[in-house]
């Protein structure tokens, strides 16, 4: 033993304080190298060297110091990295400075592991020497679940024909050791932003009908153009956990032409509707939707009811940035078209309630259908190729509507309005079943809505608004139980 302080100086002969000091003889352990089999419960070592197996690592130096009965060299996955192929093979060049550690450190167990929980490392042994790692990779099906095992199959045929940029999330999942990690990227790739695209279309398609309906509602006994812009934010929460719930904002404007005397109309609108996604990375989609349509009303000799027959056509040009979160953030882009028509049916009823106010009953049908052209990501990182789809609503609904107004001055009139309605979508909307896969993938997989996504709907509308000569501004917000949606938005219009 040295006393504390002393000063140890190596030029070829060992002096400690300057007195040659013949150092302590330590007895050298045999070692033992052995490769881990998968038939053998892996046992924990004292210690883990990892070993880059490109080379971009050296041994640890100082390892007999240690005491140490065992260790494991652990085989890294870096060697993967320029290749889609799914078996490589790590030589001699970068072995052999781990083989000169192991055998000068004085650890008896030596087992040769993966550092990789993708790839199996098989190990040639000869002579108590590594000479050659056989790096193997594992399916992905082996450590996903049932909600993610289609996701994985296309993850391994996107494997092999995988680009420059698909690498960079392939190469991020090798340095992953447990299941539940590699399950978060499988969540994270799988495009659940594209489960209810139809939804988005319908969603943003009623937005429309509800401000046209506005619309006609303000104008239904003056004849000529009206015009009215509107801004509008809604919040959307969704049971099924795949689906991630978004927020949106939307804004344009809607027309609409009434003829009094024959009782008939046409009318159209423009709608820029924004949606954020409550995902990791949060994703986005703009979809700009132009409508134009007629209607025409008649007096049922029945009960002196109104039957209002409308219908219309829609498109829209919509964009996707979809995003993946993994050790960063990738973002990917789309752009598709959407069409649809619908047929509306409300017979009605006004009873006055004094001066300023009334009431009226109503029901109404909607039949309606969409369709979306087919999805294919461009210059992706794990791009998608989502295959094109449609829906139909057929939508019955009944509900009373309450309106006030008063005239504050001879040229101001307040007016206020509260609608409630139950709706129930009998067709298939939240229901539909989109198919997507990896592209240069063979192999697709099926993601839809849950069964229990509800289909009926109790809706509540609040708007007030001021109408002064030709020109009025609205203010209005509501609650939709489908969906927990609220709303609120703003408009103003003119009359000419």
């Amino acid at each position: 033993m040295f006393e504390n302080g002393a000063i140890i100086v190596n030029n070829g002969v060992i002096k400690v304080n300057g007195v040659n000091a013949v150092p302590e003889q330590v007895t050298s352990k045999p070692v033992t190298l052995k490769a881990l089999s998968d038939r053998i419960t892996p046992v924990k070592s004292d210690l883990g060297i990892y070993m880059n197996s490109l080379g971009k690592t050296n041994p640890i130096e100082g390892l007999a110091n240690l005491g140490l009965n065992s260790a494991d060299l652990l085989i890294g996955a870096e060697a993967t990295e320029k290749t889609n192929a799914t078996e490589v093979t790590v030589g001699q060049d970068v072995l052999k400075p781990f083989n000169d550690s192991i055998h000068t450190s004085n650890i008896p167990d030596w087992t040769v592991k993966s550092g990789s929980l993708v790839w199996e490392a098989d190990s040639e042994i000869k002579d108590n020497q590594v000479e050659k790692v056989t790096l193997r990779k594992h399916s992905y099906t082996k450590f996903a679940d049932e909600k993610t095992k289609d996701v994985a199959e296309g993850l391994d045929e996107k494997y092999v024909v995988a680009s420059e940029k698909d690498k960079q999330i392939f190469n991020y999942m090798n340095t992953l050791r447990d299941a539940e990690s590699l399950g978060k990227v499988f969540k994270e790739t799988r495009g659940s932003q594209y489960i209810n695209v139809q939804q988005r279309i319908n969603q943003t398609d009623n937005l429309l009908d509800s401000q046209i309906s506005s619309l006609q509602k303000d104008n239904a006994g003056k004849a000529g153009h009206h015009v009215e812009t509107f801004f509008n934010k809604d919040k959307h929460d969704f049971k099924t956990e795949e689906v991630p719930n978004t927020t949106s904002t939307a804004f344009g404007a809607s027309y609409l032409f009434n003829n009094t005397d024959s009782n008939w109309g046409v009318y159209g609108g423009v709608a820029i509707n924004n949606y954020k996604f409550k995902d990791t990375a949060r994703s986005k989609e703009n979809i700009t939707m132009f409508k134009l349509g007629g209607y025409k009303k008649f007096d049922l000799s029945l009960g002196d009811l109104d039957w209002t027959l409308g219908g219309d056509v829609f498109v829209s040009q919509n964009s996707m940035k979809r995003r993946i979160m993994t050790d960063k953030v990738y973002e990917n882009k789309a752009d598709y078209n959407a069409y649809g028509f619908s047929v509306k049916n409300e017979i009605s009823k006004t009873h006055e309630l004094g001066e300023n106010s009334t009431i009226k009953p109503y029901g109404a049908l909607k039949l309606g259908y969409g369709s979306f052209g087919k999805i294919k990501e461009k210059d992706a990182t794990m791009g998608l190729d989502v295959k094109g789809n449609s829906y139909y609503s057929v939508k019955p609904a009944a509900g009373i509507e309450l309106g006030y107004s008063k005239q504050v001055t001879d040229k101001a009139k307040l007016k206020a309005s509260l609608d409630l309605a139950y709706e129930h979508e009998l067709g298939k909307v939240d229901h539909k079943e989109n198919e997507m896969k990896f592209i240069n993938a063979r192999t697709g997989y099926k993601r839809k809505f849950a069964k229990d996504e509800s289909r009926g709907n109790l809706s509540t509308g609040v708007k007030v608004g001021l109408e002064t000569g030709r020109f009025n501004f609205s203010v209005k917000g509501g609650y939709d139980t489908k969906d927990k949606n609220t709303h609120v938005g703003i408009g103003v219009g003119a009359s000419f």
